[in-house]
């Protein structure tokens, strides 16, 4: 196959994280396992950016719950919140991927419709 690059945003990389997740623990055709693996090596250094961006902003504009342990963006900030983490989930990243066709997934491959909507840009 050709190398295509495309263009996701955080957003769309953080939304289809677990649905990917899932997929690579399925048996599927040798060079879609390896895509998705190469993929999910490569999109992990961008969430995991995104994580400590988001925390940074949840320590910054929330208060610790001591009950969960951690911090939550309190009421009164989540505006703020949403105006700072907003830009970040729109952030652009281009990776190397070529959309896989429906088709050349195992027929006996098991979705949520939740999943399918996760993993649409991903697919074709």
């Amino acid at each position: 196959g050709v190398n295509r690059m495309m263009k996701f945003t955080i957003a769309q990389l953080k939304t289809a994280e677990s649905a990917l997740v899932a997929l690579s623990k399925e048996s599927l055709p040798a060079y879609i396992a390896v895509r998705i693996s190469k993929f999910l090596a490569a999109a992990g250094k961008e969430l995991n950016d995104f994580e400590q961006q988001r925390n940074t902003l949840v320590v910054k504009w929330g208060k610790e719950n001591p009950e969960k342990g951690n911090s939550e963006v309190t009421e009164e900030n989540m505006e703020a919140f949403k105006a700072e983490i907003e830009p970040i989930l729109a952030k652009e990243v281009t990776f190397e991927w070529d959309k896989i066709r429906v088709s050349q997934l195992p027929p006996n491959l098991m979705l949520t419709p939740t999943q399918a909507a996760q993993l649409e840009p991903f697919l074709e």
